[in-house]
């Protein structure tokens, strides 16, 4: 199949991701590509070792400042008017992944089979997006990551909800299990990702821990983070996946504490791959991620109950000796294979649908792959 997949023209991909959604969008990409599809991904950027081609949409070299837009949404619309004007016929399938309302509205004047992964909860702009974009095309496939997801975006979508969970190889490195210690925490440091909780914890049961992921708020993390650094508390920046997987190795439990009901976790999948327990909030991991061997949920949102958390599967860990097997024999159940097979199965529907002449939609007249209107980076298809 020839597949566009939509992140945004104003996005990155390249390495470390800010996250969960880049690192899907991109590991999503080049498993296509290994499985024989032709892929080419609209953003702004990715890395030159990715299997895909990105399509670039050029900015303005006009200021597209007035009265009524800053610079920056200025160049937003004049990408996405680019888009629209996109020849697309050699597409068989797009499937959205964006932020952005405004490509929405314009790929719902082309009649191309298309697929959208919601990646985040229900909020007031992206419901009304939705709510609309789900009316308009009635023919459009809705996909959640997780059946939570699922049930808090049902009464926003006029069409029926796929869940697909978001999958994972499993991480290749040797791990000592007799080397474990300490807590790690992984994301965007934010006060709804919740670190200082994580920090608390630390503080509570005098163990160490780590912090990684991009500093997303810096106002929070200079006020309620930094203060917090020493030779117990530590950030390590915003590393790249092998580091990562590494450091998630060496860790005894990675803490989940996100306060906002987490789409899925990507992070807590990939510890849990790497063998590492998980202690957190229910918010912070959905109930698909959660084993009773390897994550311990509070049961609210408490510093003092995410303790007695860390107490219990301590004791119980102390006691099992293949822990660090069931959390990647846990993870292994969502694999990144399973995942582009099944998306497979979606474009072939919305396909098969669009093009069947009941339907009353014209497919069009040329299907072959054609150069595109916009600049390509990275390999030739």
């Amino acid at each position: 199949m020839n597949i566009l997949i939509v992140a945004s023209p104003v996005v990155t991909l390249r390495r470390p991701f800010k996250g969960g959604t880049e690192s899907f969008i991109v590991r999503l990409a080049n498993r296509l590509t290994e499985m024989g599809h032709t892929v080419d991904v609209l953003a702004l950027d990715a890395d030159e070792t990715d299997n895909f081609q990105t399509l670039l949409l050029e900015e303005s070299p006009f200021s597209m400042k007035d009265a009524i837009h800053s610079e920056e949404w200025g160049q937003k619309i004049y990408k996405a008017m680019q888009f629209s004007l996109m020849s697309m016929s050699q597409y068989d399938v797009i499937h959205f992944n964006s932020y952005l309302p405004l490509l929405y509205d314009l790929a719902a004047m082309r009649k191309i089979p298309s697929v959208v992964t919601l990646h985040t909860p229900v909020d007031n702009r992206f419901s009304l997006l939705h709510k609309l974009h789900s009316r308009r095309d009635r023919d459009v496939r809705y996909v959640a990551v997780s059946e939570r997801l699922k049930l808090d975006w049902e009464a926003n979508i006029s069409t029926a909800i796929t869940v697909i969970p978001n999958g994972i190889d499993p991480i290749d490195q040797n791990f000592s299990e007799e080397k474990r210690d300490g807590l790690i925490w992984v994301g965007r440091l934010c006060e709804e990702k919740n670190p200082i909780d994580a920090i608390k914890l630390a503080r509570l049961t005098n163990e160490k821990l780590t912090l990684f992921g991009p500093i997303d708020q810096q106002k929070y993390f200079d006020q309620k983070i930094k203060p917090e650094l020493d030779d117990q508390i530590s950030y390590r920046g915003h590393v790249s996946c092998e580091e990562l997987y590494s450091e998630l190795g060496k860790s005894r439990f990675m803490i989940a504490s996100a306060l906002w009901q987490e789409p899925f976790g990507l992070s807590i999948l990939e510890a849990l791959s790497a063998g590492t327990s998980i202690i957190g909030y229910a918010s912070a991991v959905p109930p698909e991620l959660r084993h009773k061997d390897c994550v311990s949920i509070a049961s609210k949102q408490c510093v003092h109950e995410l303790c007695r958390r860390y107490q219990e599967i301590r004791c119980r860990l102390d006691t099992a000796a293949n822990s660090a097997e069931l959390a990647r024999e846990h993870a292994s159940k969502f694999s990144l294979n399973d995942t582009a097979e099944r998306y497979i199965k979606i474009y072939h529907d919305v396909t098969e649908k669009r093009n069947n002449p009941n339907n009353n939609i014209l497919r069009p007249s040329s299907w072959q792959r054609t150069p595109s209107t916009v600049s390509p980076l990275g390999r030739s298809s």
